[in-house]
């Protein structure tokens, strides 16, 4: 039935003196077996409607309980974020860099979230959620303040010349 649905609206439409071509995505959420309750349902088929699109055009997809509970995770992480941004929950990390001769000529600065409520959390996983949400911008202020509030501290070894931070 979607697959029908979708190719009867790809189908170009003449609108007025124009004529137009519409892209169809499909989610699909299944009553009663899915829920029965009405904004469940809708929010089920509005999850499965996204995985249709990140398929590309012109796809359904069938809500699966588990993309639900990822998306469920992810906004409750991004909730964590805003909360640890607005508590500066972060610290930064100074890893070494050495010249040829072992001596510490600069350092990377790390970023690392300890959370009250995940415990620690993997900048592998909540860089690139700010990054999608515009948090990141937030948090790139904030490394950047601290570190260099820090550079008077590193720069008392005779040999540190540089720092090195990541931005987005």
């Amino acid at each position: 039935l979607a697959h029908s649905i979708i190719q009867l609206l790809s189908q170009p439409m003449q609108v007025g003196e124009r004529i137009v071509n519409v892209a169809t995505s499909v989610g699909i959420c299944l009553f009663p077996k899915h829920s029965i309750d009405k904004l469940e349902i809708l929010r089920f088929a509005e999850t499965a409607l996204m995985q249709a699109k990140d398929s590309g055009r012109g796809s359904f997809y069938l809500f699966d309980p588990s993309i639900q509970k990822k998306v469920e995770q992810r906004i409750s992480l991004e909730h964590d974020l805003k909360r640890a941004i607005a508590q500066q929950e972060f610290s930064v990390l100074y890893q070494p860099q050495f010249n040829s001769a072992q001596q510490i000529y600069g350092a990377e600065v790390l970023i690392r979230w300890i959370s009250d409520q995940n415990g620690f959390v993997s900048p592998a996983e909540f860089i690139p959620l700010a990054e999608e949400t515009g948090l990141i911008h937030a948090i790139g202020d904030w490394v950047l303040e601290t570190a260099l509030l820090q550079m008077t501290v590193l720069q008392k070894f005779a040999s540190f010349q540089r720092l090195s931070i990541n931005v987005s």
